[in-house]
């Protein structure tokens, strides 16, 4: 599909990362009010030109830890992915059409539970969970996961049985154990990060162990987002 009038951004310098990855860039998904430049990015332009319609579906597969180079998942611009993705769950409505960002209610871990309502945030941009300091120590004392200050990572044994339950809007969304417990040769560990105590944005992330366990249904226009099983597990 050829997309005219799209504006592309020209980085002067980039992180040292990239020199040891095939990517060449990144193609940023939120809403034009968060250009600095007040440009919209390829997929706001065509739905802007009518190409499209302004549904952005995302389905991410759960691969094993030899996997490289192989299909990982799906972005299906302009509709839903009816062939990855099953009937949608619930859609819940945006508190901020900046990023896609709306309210969490409660999130239960064992025999924790937190009622305090957050600003939550899908992002397919981050690989783990993104927690509150406050939980995410909770959460590491009840599973037993060693936090390793080096690497920043929580390990833990690989045959901990760890569930997520959140509770968004009338649902609750429960992450697996096969989303939430990586291998990486003898070693496993919790896919999460502290999101420590800042006042400004979102008090949670949901990274790829979220979109994994859901198909996340971006509606541009409506400024809502919908979450669906994937039909393969």
């Amino acid at each position: 599909m050829m997309v005219p009038g799209c504006a592309i951004g020209q980085a002067e310098s980039i992180a040292e990362f990239f020199a040891d990855t095939e990517l060449d860039g990144i193609l940023g998904l939120a809403f034009k009010d968060l250009s600095v430049t007040d440009t919209r990015h390829p997929f706001l332009q065509a739905v802007q030109l009518g190409l499209v319609d302004p549904i952005l579906t995302v389905y991410l597969q759960r691969l094993g830890e030899s996997a490289e180079g192989e299909y990982g998942g799906v972005y299906t611009y302009g509709g839903l992915d009816n062939e990855n993705c099953g009937q949608v769950i619930a859609y819940e409505p945006l508190t901020l059409a900046l990023y896609w960002q709306f309210n969490m209610k409660k999130f239960s871990a064992k025999n924790l539970v937190f009622k305090a309502g957050w600003e939550v945030m899908s992002d397919t941009g981050t690989s783990f969970l993104g927690i509150p300091s406050a939980i995410i120590d909770q959460i590491a004392s009840t599973y037993n996961a060693k936090y390793n200050q080096t690497t920043d990572l929580y390990t833990v044994d690989c045959n901990t049985d760890v569930e997520f339950v959140l509770t968004i809007g009338d649902h609750a969304y429960v992450i697996e154990k096969k989303n939430l417990v990586y291998k990486f040769g003898n070693t496993c560990l919790i896919p999460m990060f502290s999101m420590g105590s800042g006042a400004f944005g979102p008090s949670w992330l949901l990274g790829d162990p979220f979109i994994r366990q859901f198909c996340n249904i971006h509606d541009f226009e409506k400024q809502r987002i919908g979450f669906a099983e994937p039909l393969r597990k």
